[in-house]
């Protein structure tokens, strides 16, 4: 039998979190997927970092002790080596470990603390500005190359052609890896300015101001999501819009689930929807809103700034403008890697067809539960029972729960339905401003959306791209998992909805039906 290749066996000592690993990958991933995310995001986020300084290039490996490497696998779940990232955070000027920790927790374990590479400082503080400010230009162009590739690939009558197949899943894995170098670069840094934005307008007296400051910058969701609204009202065509935005769906994360070009039904009974709704949330008319309260917000702090010291202006201004230029990168980044994740898709589904009509595979979605060595090379011998195997596994790793974070390997633990002991507070990141009340909805993926009603607080673990439809409808968000950096705060920001952020518990805490008070200013949920 061929070991399982969706749980790591690490030492006792490495520190392990899902908190951001959950956002991208969330709940349990079939061995297809993890194989194909796991050897291209290493290799890529060692690049990243070594064109920033901080590693050497000799760095860029697949280590082979799990305890060395950025990202793992225990029972089906994606985790992040806190340990490494930290210690990236060490070799860099102007962030550390304990800062990185408290961006990913709030707090700092204790007896953890940081240990400063100062030698590496001045290496990372000459390649980073190069690096950085070449993220933007290298994701536009590789988005470009990602949709032209995507289209290709998905409408290819070759692909059917086993060798063909394999030859595009080999393509994008290289797609994925390409992307995620500047991809990450982006990803590493905005935190940096983010919070360095945050510290000053609570200098200048105004926290929290950093939330509509970087409002009004559009991001590709909002983009689609005004073609849908005018798809809705009788302007465009679905077919097309599929066509051009098909790679997204619900769980598009996970390679054997089902995006919008295979079945549209959510999406078009998610558009439907939007017809009834008042033409002020059209989200063209939320983003013209949103960008004057972004240039109302910069004149509170330049005033601001200008009562303590006039000098300050020049350098918040600089602050401000690099903030405005990371912060949609990062959603420009998703969507190129996005279709790459779907290209291998339509080859795993080719190549599982196939291999299902040869007899090899009793389902064609069996595929999934192969690796992306055994699709590239050779197969088990006793690849029924191999499958067999791993499918028993992944349904079995479904029936229990992880803690977020863990030392060593993680302790299996009961799905508790109640796990705040039943508190009626919930609180996480506020990352969206206002105040609203409503019934609650709890949606556990993104299939369930069409449930989901206009003025309901929908509840959820936590999104993709395909859940933004749903944030038109929604009075407010309250999310399991992320940061004020995640995808489903930026949107939110976007579109005014009021989100609280890494709740942790709130689909096992509240239910649907259930009165809350939602404040996104203060981060707080709290049933009346």
């Amino acid at each position: 039998m061929v070991g399982d290749p969706i749980d790591t066996h690490g030492g006792p000592t490495t520190f392990w979190t899902r908190v951001n690993a959950a956002e991208a990958l969330p709940g349990v991933i079939t061995p297809l997927t993890w194989t194909f995310y796991a050897r291209a995001s290493e290799i890529s986020v060692r690049t990243a970092f070594a064109e920033l300084g901080v590693l050497r290039r000799s760095e860029i490996e697949w280590p082979a002790d799990p305890d060395h490497r950025f990202i793992g696998v225990f029972y089906g779940r994606a985790a992040i080596n806190l340990d490494q990232f930290r210690a990236m955070a060490d070799r860099s000027p102007g962030q550390s470990g304990d800062a990185l920790e408290r961006e990913f927790f709030g707090t700092v374990r204790p007896g953890v603390s940081s240990a400063p590479l100062r030698r590496r400082y001045a290496l990372v503080a000459a390649k980073t500005p190069r690096a950085a400010f070449g993220v933007q230009r290298r994701l536009t162009r590789l988005e470009a190359e990602a949709d032209a590739w995507w289209r290709r690939v998905v409408t290819d009558p070759q692909l059917s052609d086993p060798d063909r197949a394999r030859t595009v899943l080999r393509e994008a894995a290289d797609l994925y890896t390409r992307v995620m170098v500047p991809h990450t670069i982006g990803t590493m840094l905005t935190p940096a300015f983010f919070t360095q934005l945050a510290a000053l307008a609570t200098r200048a007296g105004h926290p929290g101001l950093e939330l509509r400051l970087v409002t009004g910058q559009s991001v590709p969701e909002t983009v689609w999501l005004n073609e849908l609204w005018e798809i809705a009202h009788g302007s465009g065509d679905l077919a097309a819009f599929v066509a051009q935005h098909g790679y997204h769906g619900p769980d598009e994360g996970e390679l054997s689930a089902h995006p919008w070009r295979e079945d549209a039904a959510s999406l078009r009974a998610m558009t439907e929807r939007f017809r009834d709704l008042p033409v002020d949330q059209a989200p063209a008319a939320v983003e013209r809103r949103r960008a004057a309260e972004a240039a109302e917000a910069e004149r509170i702090l330049m005033s601001a700034l200008s009562a303590l010291s006039g000098a300050r202006r020049p350098g918040a201004r600089l602050l401000l403008r690099i903030v405005r230029h990371f912060m949609p990168l990062r959603e420009t980044g998703r969507a190129a890697f996005l279709r790459a994740i779907d290209g291998a898709r339509a080859a795993a589904r080719s190549l599982g067809t196939n291999l299902h009509h040869d007899g090899v595979l009793k389902d064609p979605d069996d595929v999934f539960f192969l690796t992306m060595d055994e699709l590239s090379g050779m197969l088990p011998p006793d690849v029924a029972d191999v499958v067999a195997e791993r499918r028993a596994r992944f349904d079995e790793y479904r029936t229990f729960d992880l803690p977020d974070a863990w030392t060593g390997r993680p302790e299996p633990m009961p799905i508790a339905e109640d796990p705040s002991g039943g508190s009626a507070d919930l609180s996480g990141f506020a990352v969206s401003p206002g105040v609203v009340e409503g019934p609650v909805r709890v949606v556990s993926g993104a299939e369930e959306l069409d449930s989901l009603e206009p003025g309901e607080i929908l509840v959820c673990p936590s999104t993709d791209p395909s859940w933004s439809l749903a944030f038109v409808l929604a009075a407010g968000l309250a999310i399991d998992v992320g940061g004020p950096l995640s995808h489903g705060a930026i949107v939110a920001r976007e579109l005014g909805v009021p989100c609280v952020i890494n709740t942790r518990v709130g689909t096992r805490v509240l239910r649907t039906g259930d009165r809350v008070r939602l404040d996104g200013g203060a981060g707080t949920v709290t049933r009346i």
